[in-house]
């Protein structure tokens, strides 16, 4: 089973992050789901607040069983993180 791994990112403020998260998205294809969430939306409001989000872009690693197992703000994480940390 793949692992969910949430992405909230404010996309007008952050233009230049865009490029560097498609990639990430590519090169996790086969390893994570990849969900982005635009974090001025109602949804993305919700889960900035439950998950107390601070810094944009953010990114939230999630088992299977919606347990959050790691945590990036600010920046945009390798994939070779990822992958490790979905083992």
């Amino acid at each position: 089973t793949r692992t969910a791994y949430l992405i909230f990112q404010f996309l007008n403020w952050l233009p230049s992050a865009k490029p560097a998260v498609d990639r990430l998205e590519s090169d996790l294809e086969n390893h994570v789901h990849v969900v982005r969430l635009e974090v001025g939306s109602a949804d993305g409001r919700t889960l900035m607040n439950r998950y107390n989000g601070g810094l944009v872009p953010m990114f939230i690693l999630f088992d299977d069983h919606g347990k959050e197992n790691w945590r990036k703000e600010g920046g945009v994480p390798s994939s070779e993180t990822i992958i490790s940390l979905d083992q």
